[in-house]
Parts: C-alpha cells; sequence; structure tokens
C-alpha cells in the first residue's frame, strides 16, 4: 500500500492532537487527546487498512516515511514494513491498550448554531491570534450576526481581533469559548457548528475528505 500525500498531511495533524495513534481496519482514521476527550479528530481516507495497529511515537513513523520517495507500506501482524527498491525498514506496532483512543460511539451534534469560515477568515483569524498573542476565541452574536473573537477571555481590557459574519446568528446570548490551543486545525475552510447541549464545537473541513474536529467549550467568563 502506498500512502497518498493527503493522508500522510492528515496523519501529520493528527500526531499535534495526539503523539500515538491506533489505525483500526477500514478507510477511517481517528484521535483524540491523551486522558482526556478535549480534541477529537476523524478522516475518511482513500486507503483501506487491513488490520488494527497502534503507533507510538508519530513523529518517528513520519520520519522513517521521509527516508523514502514513493515508500510501499506491507501490514503484518506485530509490524508493518516500509521498502523502495532495494531499502526496507521494519517497524513493530504499539500495543492499542497503551494509547489513548475515541469511544466507538458517533458524536450527534444538536447544533444549536451554524456558521461558515472560509480559510482566508480563519488563516487571518489565527494569525491575529498568534501576533496578538492571545489564548482564546469565543463565538458570539447580537441576535443576527455572528461575531468570533480571538481574546484573553479572563482580561476584559485585553487586546482583541473579531470577525463579523452577517445574518448567520439565531437569537441566543451564549457565549461559546474555546482555548485555541485546542484548535489543531488543517488549513482550510470549515463549517462550523455549536452546540450548548453537546458542549463543543465541531469543525466540518470544506475541502478534504470527511475531516472533522470536535473541540470541548470551556466556560464563557463574563466580561
Amino acid at each position: 500500500m502506498k500512502l497518498c500525500k493527503e493522508t500522510v498531511e492528515i496523519i501529520k495533524n493528527f500526531s499535534t492532537i495526539n503523539s500515538s495513534i491506533v489505525i483500526k481496519p477500514g478507510n477511517r482514521i481517528r484521535t483524540i487527546t491523551p486522558q482526556s476527550t478535549t480534541i477529537l479528530g476523524e478522516a475518511k481516507v482513500l486507503e483501506t487498512f487491513p488490520n488494527e495497529f497502534g503507533i507510538y511515537n508519530l513523529s518517528e513513523f513520519l520520519g522513517v516515511l521521509s527516508l523514502f520517495d514513493t515508500p510501499e507500506l506491507t501490514f503484518h501482524d506485530r509490524y508493518l514494513t516500509v521498502e523502495e527498491d532495494d531499502f526496507v525498514v521494519k517497524y513493530e506496532y504499539c500495543s492499542p491498550s497503551l494509547i489513548s483512543t475515541p469511544p466507538d460511539k458517533e458524536i450527534v451534534m444538536d447544533a444549536t448554531q451554524k456558521i461558515f469560515l472560509s480559510k482566508d477568515q480563519l488563516a487571518r483569524t489565527m494569525k491575529a491570534a498568534a501576533v496578538l498573542g492571545t489564548p482564546d476565541m469565543t463565538f458570539t452574536g447580537d441576535g443576527k450576526d455572528a461575531i468570533i473573537a480571538v481574546k484573553d477571555a479572563k482580561n476584559a481590557s485585553s487586546n482583541q481581533f473579531s470577525l463579523r459574519i452577517p445574518g448567520v446568528w439565531v437569537d441566543d446570548a451564549t457565549v461559546y469559548h474555546i482555548r485555541l490551543e485546542n484548535l489543531k486545525l488543517f488549513p482550510g475552510a470549515y463549517n462550523i457548528e455549536l452546540s450548548k447541549t453537546r458542549k463543543a464545537v465541531h469543525f466540518d473541513n470544506v475541502g478534504m475528505n470527511h475531516l472533522h474536529y470536535y473541540v470541548a467549550l470551556v466556560p464563557a467568563i463574563k466580561e
């Protein structure tokens, strides 16, 4: 099996959520933050994996793949091999019991609000957060427009960058609040669902093949 560039990029992105991963038979890759359910990522990929296996050090595994131009992967019971021409790496699996894995149950969002965020809007907002050093992102509205802000939610006088998205906010006084350190999104445009009942934000990548993230809300701080 050869891994396409998109699948490798998804694995790289998921390594920022959890440095380990368990991949199960089929074409879906899923990950979750260790010892918590703060971030869950999942994607359907073009490849179909034949068996379950665990990779304990994803950075190391990605480094192995980088040794080859067009690596061929063969999956065995206890290890996989990566080959190209006369070069071969034997890579041992890790026991899945040592790795935090997402629950099998599907997540039903019960969305309270829905927003579309373009690739440029997301990139500019994240750049502003980096420039200002702000730790939080909030989603609010004025009864009509949605307002996405990056700021320090604990400091009402902190610097703030905001984006107004016209005409998409259902009347709702809730402040949906996430920590930017929990936002590990692959670059792109996203359909966003905010849920009060699930206490989570769902980011659905528009351009990638079934790439989703679920990020837990934190209690909003009243200003």
